[in-house]
């Protein structure tokens, strides 16, 4: 079986996502306590783009 699709490619697919016009932008942290000591997580973006959708961003390995 043979096919026209191509799968396209990944990174261009970012950053057609990340230039395209926004909405809002939203960021999400998660917090806790113990023993007295506070803690953050790395934040998860959230950016809304107009007629693409939502796009989540995450931090890994401290990038």
């Amino acid at each position: 079986m043979t096919t026209d699709y191509t799968v396209p490619d990944a990174a261009e697919q970012v950053r057609t996502l990340m230039a395209a016009p926004r909405s809002a932008v939203h960021q999400f942290y998660v917090a806790s306590r113990a023993n007295g000591m506070r803690s953050s997580s790395h934040p998860l973006s959230v950016v809304d783009t107009v007629g693409r959708g939502r796009l989540l961003t995450l931090r890994q390995n401290g990038r």
